[in-house]
């Protein structure tokens, strides 16, 4: 948590992304979240491809699984949608 003291560990159920893009470290982010979401916690990310620092699909689901989440679908196109991630 970048402006202050870290959050509690598992303290939250639900988190939504639309920054990941544009964060240098997005496995050190997306482990920061993984560790104050819950167990089933959900994290969603929506993208939009005229965004120069849009992320594929193919792209969250592996920087999901590779931070300690299972990719758990998406909804819309390729070029607009929200993908989700469930913490296992």
């Amino acid at each position: 948590m970048a402006s202050g003291g870290a959050a509690p560990v598992a303290a939250l159920s639900r988190l939504a992304v639309t920054v990941l893009g544009e964060i240098p470290d997005r496995g050190a982010a997306l482990r920061e979240l993984q560790r104050v979401l819950r167990p089933g916690g959900v994290l969603s990310f929506t993208e939009i491809a005229l965004d120069p620092h849009y992320q594929s699909r193919r792209t969250l689901d592996r920087l999901c699984r590779e931070a300690g989440f299972e990719p758990a679908g998406a909804h819309g196109a390729w070029f607009v949608f929200t993908a989700n991630c469930v913490r296992v």
